[in-house]
């Protein structure tokens, strides 16, 4: 009995600290929104400062320093982000909120299987020349503080899947980070 009740008291403490982490939302307002306040302008993001977030991005294009560089691949900008809508699409408890009247900036949320908790996912892809682009990608939960590397798993696993969509000869190129010389 007494073993059954100490099992009970840890699954309360479990939820309550559950509870918590969700009520532990960012209180900040976010100035990193566009003229539709869904479509999050790059420009504006600094470095995520909680282990809550994942930042991909070329040089130049965030505040601060992404936590990996960007790919460049080998597809057009407009070709990328079909791709990436429909792996988007594929994902589960996913759907896109928003796309830009271009269609290159993408933003959509993701629910966690369990609790429910929402993440968000932007991607902006930049054109390059020779009909190569490359992509900013921000995924962050929107409550709590941390999520276990669920960001970061997901955005690697997104860009895999978005490098095995392109059609290059090369597959190394595919993933080849974006240096500061590379012209965008």
């Amino acid at each position: 009995m007494k073993k059954l009740a100490g099992t009970g008291v840890a699954v309360a403490l479990l939820m309550l600290a559950l509870a918590a982490c969700a009520a532990a939302a960012n209180k900040e307002p976010s100035r990193a929104m566009d003229s539709d306040p869904r479509i999050l302008d790059f420009a504006e993001v600094k470095t995520p400062s909680r282990p809550n977030a994942w930042l991909v991005a070329p040089p130049g294009t965030v505040d601060g320093v992404p936590g990996e560089p960007a790919p460049v691949l080998p597809m057009s900008a407009e070709a990328a982000a079909a791709a990436w809508r429909g792996i988007i699409e594929s994902a589960p408890r996913t759907r896109i909120i928003a796309v830009s009247p271009d269609g290159l900036r993408i933003e959509a949320e993701q629910r966690s299987a369990g609790f429910g908790f929402v993440d968000r996912i932007s991607a902006s892809f930049i054109p390059m020349d020779g009909g190569r682009s490359t992509i900013a990608v921000y995924s962050r939960a929107q409550t709590g503080y941390w999520d276990l590397g669920v960001n970061k798993r997901r955005v690697r696993d997104w860009l895999s899947r978005l490098a095995e969509a392109a059609s290059d000869p090369a597959p190394d190129e595919a993933l080849a980070p974006v240096s500061a010389e590379d012209p965008a």
